[in-house]
């Protein structure tokens, strides 16, 4: 009995490591290739739908006014690809810039 208790604790301990193993990670992407599917004034949701969701994005001032800048950060190690937006006059973050790294 105390046998059965053991082996059913240690299938399910080892279940709940496997699932928080599987987390959703964003894609890996080639820089060079994602970049080239880039398109001045993208809107951030139509960058997203076509590269996935970043590694991370940071919000900071670009300058002191009118607009603030947002980047978005992809790649790996290997490779990264920047991509900067600034909020058009509807409140829309839309890329003015990016760069491979």
């Amino acid at each position: 009995m105390w046998a059965s208790f053991l082996a059913i604790m240690a299938s399910v301990i080892g279940l709940a490591g496997c699932t928080a193993v599987q987390q959703a990670q964003p894609p890996e992407v080639d820089p060079n290739a994602s970049s080239l599917k880039l398109k001045l004034m993208m809107s951030e949701r139509e960058v997203i739908d076509t590269l996935g969701s970043p590694k991370s994005a940071d919000l900071g001032k670009a300058t002191p006014k009118p607009w603030a800048c947002k980047t978005l950060h992809y790649g790996t190690l290997d490779g990264s690809l920047m991509i900067q937006l600034g909020q058009d006059s509807t409140g829309t973050w839309r890329v003015n810039s990016w760069y491979v790294l």
